[in-house]
C-alpha cells in the first residue's frame, strides 16, 4: 500500500477510498475539482496500483498471519 496526501495537514481530513481499477492518486485527479482545497485529501493506492507496487500472495499471507487465523 501507498499513501498519497495532498493539501494542508490543518484542514479537515478526507480519506479517497479508489474502487478496483484505479489509483489513489487518479482518483484524487478526478474528485479535486469538486474539493476546492478545502480539505487535506489521504487517497491509498491498494497493491497493484499506482505506486503500491505489485500485488503478490505475501501480502495475503501477512496480514493472515498479523490478524491470527
Amino acid at each position: 500500500m501507498y499513501i498519497n496526501e495532498y493539501g494542508n495537514p490543518n484542514n479537515p481530513k478526507l480519506i479517497l477510498l479508489a474502487p478496483m481499477m484505479i489509483s489513489g492518486a487518479n482518483l484524487y485527479d478526478l474528485m479535486s475539482p469538486y474539493l476546492k482545497g478545502d480539505y487535506f485529501i489521504i487517497a491509498p493506492d491498494q497493491g497493484g496500483h499506482g505506486k503500491a507496487g505489485a500485488y503478490i500472495c505475501a501480502d495475503d499471507k501477512k496480514f493472515l498471519k498479523q490478524i491470527g487465523k
